[in-house]
């Protein structure tokens, strides 16, 4: 060994190249490593605030909304100076349902500290605002139908939702919270409303982007459409396991027992409690409202 290395030997120039290579090739890795996932995150962030705009009511609204989202989405240390801009798209000028916009969002993606360059990243997407004249019907269960209905579900994709709300929320109170430790509340009983954490935290940010409270039933069900359209990946990828076009192929379902069964496993993800009642109260919902 000593000889190897011995002073002067190519072997020992050799040896350094081979280090000073390897460190390049660490740093070039963990460079691309990094800008893989700011990328990813602003993509994502891109992907949440476009849906939260979507389903706003106004221009204002849209902007506060999308802001909130999308620094809310990331958690990454390397993506920082988030921006979030709304436009109109070409042809349109006027905040109504169909109009369509153009959501941007910019952001800096911090790249091996000082080794390399930090640089902004922006990326844009077109889409449909969907937000509605607000609720009609006698009741709240009627409401909801009558809402889902111009959100573009069939009665079967509406009235499966109903079937799971009503087992999930079986008082009709937006502002339920479970009796037994208060882990889950609203509507569709999303945790942890006990912690101020999880997918209620995301709903009660959601709602006061608005100007709402999380208790509110319209923003709850904006969330509900939110999330499973994209704005939280885990639901909508749930969802794409059973549609290949995701929450639009929920959304056109009309096997009524198939809709409430996908959206308790994707949605509400409640390991098949009571399905059978879900179902029950889906079918019962259909035949008052269905016309």
């Amino acid at each position: 060994m000593k000889k190897f290395f011995r002073k002067g030997s190519g072997e020992m120039l050799g040896l350094t190249y081979v280090t000073v290579f390897i460190v390049i090739l660490f740093i070039f890795m963990c460079t691309l490593f990094q800008l893989s996932f700011g990328l990813y995150d602003v993509n994502k962030m891109l992907m949440s605030s476009s849906r939260a705009a979507a389903v706003c009511t106004s221009m204002e609204d849209a902007q506060k909304q999308a802001e909130l989202v999308a620094e809310s989405t990331s958690n990454n240390r390397n993506v920082n100076h988030i921006e979030t801009n709304i436009k109109y798209a070409d042809g349109f000028s006027k905040w109504k349902s169909g109009a369509s916009i153009i959501v941007t969002v910019k952001a800096k993606v911090k790249i091996m500290g000082t080794v390399f360059k930090s640089r902004t990243y922006s990326k844009s997407i077109p889409v449909t605002i969907e937000n509605l004249d607000g609720f009609s019907g006698s009741n709240l269960q009627e409401q909801i139908f009558n809402y889902l209905k111009q959100n573009g579900f069939t009665d079967e994709a509406a009235c499966a939702v109903l079937g799971n709300i009503e087992q999930e929320c079986n008082t009709w109170d937006p502002k339920q919270v479970q009796i037994d430790g208060g882990w889950a509340a609203g509507l569709f009983q999303l945790e942890n409303y006990r912690l101020k954490s999880g997918r209620w935290k995301n709903l009660d940010t959601f709602a006061k982007a608005r100007g709402k409270s999380w208790d509110d039933a319209s923003s709850q069900l904006d969330f509900m459409i939110y999330e499973a359209s994209g704005g939280d990946p885990f639901i909508a990828n749930n969802i794409k396991k059973y549609y290949s076009d995701g929450f639009n192929g929920f959304k056109q379902e009309t096997d009524i027992d198939k809709a409430t069964t996908v959206f308790e496993k994707a949605y509400e993800i409640a390991g098949n409690a009571y399905l059978q009642n879900r179902i029950t109260a889906a079918h019962r919902y259909y035949n008052q409202f269905h016309r």
